[in-house]
Parts: C-alpha cells; sequence; structure tokens
C-alpha cells in the first residue's frame, strides 16, 4: 500500500531548504534549526529541515554519544532547540492529526519529537528522508511500541547517512523503511563515489547526488507515479 502523505512530504522537505513564505506557515529558526508549521488537508504538517552549514555537522552531527534516554547526543540537543516553540506553536492551533516531516537531520529530530511528545499530539504520521539513526536498541523498541505502524523512512539505495552512526550497532534505525532506486543521474568523474559526496552537494557543488532533498523529491514522484500506474492497470 502507497504509504499516505508520502508526495506531499517530499515536496514540502524539499521546499523547506528556499528558506521560502509559504502556505501560511509559521516558521521556527533557531542556531542549527528551521521547521515550518501549517495546516492542510485537515492535517498540521511539521517540516523540519537538514544540515544546512558546517556547523551543523560540527555542533551536532559529530556527536555520537546517546542520552541517558538511548537517544542520539546531537539530535537530543537540536530537538530541544525547537521542542518548546513547537509545543507552544501546536497547543495554539486546532487539534488535527500530526504530520513529522524531516530530511537528513530534520528527519531525526522529527523522529526525537514525536516520540518526546507522543503522550498528548496526535501523530498521525512521520515520515524521514535519508535520516541518519537516532536510537539505542532499546529506545528503538519503544519508539515503535509508542508509535506503532506510523512512520516510514524513504531511503535512496546510494545514500549512506541512513546507515550512521553505526558504531557496532549501537544506533538502530525505527521502523519501517521504504528503500528506493538511486537518485539523480550523477557526472560521471564522481559517481564511483556519489554514495559519500552525497552527503555535501552544496558544499562541493555537485547537485542531485542521493542525499540531496531534490533526490528524494525526484525518486519518490518516481516511485508514486509507478504505484499509480500499476494500481489504474489492475482496475481495468
Amino acid at each position: 500500500m502507497l504509504p499516505k502523505n508520502l508526495l506531499t512530504a517530499a515536496y514540502w522537505q524539499n521546499l523547506v531548504y528556499s528558506n521560502a513564505e509559504f502556505n501560511n506557515a509559521t516558521f521556527i529558526k533557531t542556531k542549527h534549526m528551521y521547521a515550518a508549521v501549517f495546516e492542510a488537508q485537515k492535517q498540521i504538517f511539521v517540516i523540519i529541515r537538514g544540515s544546512d552549514a558546517a556547523n551543523d555537522w560540527k555542533d551536532i552531527n559529530r556527536k555520537f554519544r546517546k542520552t541517558s534516554q538511548g537517544i542520539h547526543e546531537g539530535f537530543a540537543e537540536a530537538a530541544q532547540e525547537i521542542e518548546q516553540k513547537v509545543v507552544d506553536l501546536l497547543w495554539s492551533m486546532p487539534s488535527l492529526p500530526i504530520v513529522w516531516v524531516g530530511h537528513s537531520m530534520g528527519g531525526a529530530v522529527a523522529q526525537v519529537l514525536a516520540y518526546r511528545l507522543h503522550d498528548w499530539a496526535r501523530t498521525s504520521q512521520v515520515i524521514t528522508f535519508g535520516a541518519p539513526r537516532v536510537f539505542s536498541r532499546r529506545t528503538s523498541k519503544d519508539y515503535d511500541r509508542v508509535l506503532e505502524g506510523k512512520t516510514v523512512h524513504v531511503v535512496n539505495k546510494l545514500d549512506f547517512v541512513p546507515e550512521v552512526p553505526w558504531i557496532f550497532g549501537s544506533f538502530r534505525r525505527t521502523a519501517y523503511t521504504l528503500y528506493l532506486p538511486a537518485g539523480l543521474k550523477a557526472s560521471s568523474w564522481h559517481r564511483p563515489f556519489r554514495s559519500f559526496l552525497s552527503v555535501f552537494p552544496k558544499a562541493l557543488g555537485i547537485k542531485g547526488m542521493d542525499h540531496d532533498s531534490r533526490a528524494y523529491l525526484s525518486t519518490v514522484s518516481t516511485y508514486v507515479t509507478e504505484r499509480l500506474r500499476k494500481e489504474a492497470k489492475k482496475t481495468k
């Protein structure tokens, strides 16, 4: 079955990098985080942007220790930056199902917030694109228990970011993962290294690598179109 809101989420996770004002959204900006919160389709979308500066890697992504709650220390701190602002904003909005969306580090933070706020937030979905691993084995199991069947991790075939931080299996991905073919076509000189280089597409001037938000929009669009085409054939 085609995951609900998949194409919509892929569109917003890419657009949030543009810093454009859209959809009557309220924007949350902190030192490392940028998020857009808005109501659409009788749902509330919380779209969280991924790493967009070198300091994000220095201050957040490189922290591989776990908190006492079994959460990646860097992503826990990043979530803490915006958590109260997100909570205050959600309380001021209609009581509607919440869809948490994020690309890369934004996907990691989306999971942390959905997990921390599960007691009262009406989470209907968590959709991540190229998100790294966030939780310890035990916390990952608890996440799947409290948010059972609500999370979809979209992973492009050659994007290695979702496989880190691994560190002898100490960080785990929550269920469920939707693997898609490779993203946009790579230039010939960096094709052998595209999985590694995809982490730094902007810094290296490389467009369309597998971890890039635009690549995820492309692969999801292709996947959804193909699925709908096959389903239409079955109904004939």
